[in-house]
């Protein structure tokens, strides 16, 4: 791409940082760092015309985890670190509140369901009913914060301390925020790849800079190829207003792989890549025909809705994950650094992930 006289001498310059992904990890990073250094100039680039990561293209839940999820979990990780994961997503999901006023992002601490449809899946978690209060009391000091429940005749675990966001608002406030102190965001500027020192956009604008935060995500793959973080996509639905929606909060159903919630008199549905987990390791914005059987086929046999409902919206979303379900933050290169694979709760986590990446580069630069 040619650049003109005045281009050059305007606009091309060496940033002290360059943050590709403009989600809740980028721009809590980089709020943290405009602390630590105001005077840093600090750009941050995002793919699409609209926030295209997960941070905007979830289901707007604030959870730490359904008790059938974190059973699947002990059968791939220690109880410690499972327990430490949970501990992450509870305290990152309190940072987010302290920092965005709930009538900015719509939170409503609703409380959460997880649904049972037969005794198989049932059994193994109402007994571990026990073991799950004691991990939550240790880590929030509450009792009792999983109960056994029966909702619209169904057997359910709820959880009190869940509830529910506005993802776009959510982002939209924390862009604010990033804006007044000086950082710029540029649109529609996908990156091919990033090294130290440079970052390169698709259109071949090559970019420098001291210093890189890759906030990329389920993408990670597409900007640095020695990324471990798998992407995963996850497609949401969304009907029409209903004059009568039963199912009021969030809920989980099949280890956290679907979920649902109401906005408003609306009903909401995600999840189902299991049913088709090689095809959805994917990062293009294609509604897989399978999955979406699978959801609508939930809604009529398991859900029960009843009306005239119809599918409006229906969108993508592309979540990273790491072999065990923790963020993964490495320099890759020298002043290059992979902040990832938020495992589908970055919501819960990014806040306090952002602040880790900080910390992590102010390491760097006390050492230089």
């Amino acid at each position: 791409m040619t650049q003109s006289y005045w281009e050059i001498a305007s606009f091309r310059k060496q940033w002290d940082l360059v943050v590709v992904g403009a989600g809740i990890t980028g721009c809590s990073s980089v709020l943290e760092l405009k602390k630590l250094y105001p005077d840093w100039q600090i750009l941050m680039l995002e793919r699409g015309y609209y926030p295209s990561g997960a941070s905007t293209r979830n289901a707007g839940f604030a959870c730490f985890g359904s008790v059938s999820e974190l059973l699947d979990d002990l059968e791939h990780n220690s109880e410690n670190d499972v327990k430490a994961l949970v501990a992450k997503r509870y305290h990152g999901l309190q940072l987010l509140r302290e920092t965005v006023p709930a009538v900015v992002m719509d939170f409503d601490l609703c409380g959460g369901h997880e649904l049972f449809t037969d005794e198989h899946t049932y059994d193994p978690c109402i007994h571990s009913l026990i073991r799950m209060n004691t991990w939550i009391e240790d880590i929030a000091g509450e009792k009792d914060v999983y109960e056994a429940r029966t909702v619209n005749g169904y057997r359910t675990i709820f959880n009190r301390f869940e509830g529910y966001l506005h993802s776009g608002k959510l982002v939209s406030w924390l862009h604010q925020q990033v804006k007044e102190v000086g950082v710029e965001i540029r649109w529609n500027c996908p990156v091919r790849s990033a090294s130290t020192g440079k970052v390169v956009l698709e259109n071949g604008t090559e970019i420098d800079t001291k210093r890189i935060i890759l906030a990329t995500n389920g993408f990670s793959r597409e900007v640095a190829d020695r990324s471990n973080v798998r992407p995963a996509r996850g497609l949401v639905l969304v009907t029409n207003e209903l004059e009568n929606i039963p199912w009021r909060g969030t809920w989980h159903y099949d280890k956290g792989f679907v979920y649902f919630r109401n906005i408003g008199n609306r009903l909401l549905l995600g999840g189902g890549r299991n049913q088709d987990m090689k095809r959805e390791e994917s990062t293009d914005d294609v509604v897989n025909p399978t999955v979406k059987a699978y959801l609508i086929e939930f809604i009529r046999d398991v859900l029960k809705l009843e009306g005239n409902w119809a599918i409006e919206h229906e969108w993508t979303g592309i979540m990273g994950f790491s072999t065990s379900k923790n963020p993964v933050l490495d320099e890759i290169e020298e002043s290059v650094w992979l902040a990832a694979g938020l495992g589908g709760m970055g919501v819960a986590l990014g806040m306090q992930f952002g602040k880790d990446v900080a910390a992590k580069v102010a390491l760097s630069q006390m050492k230089a």
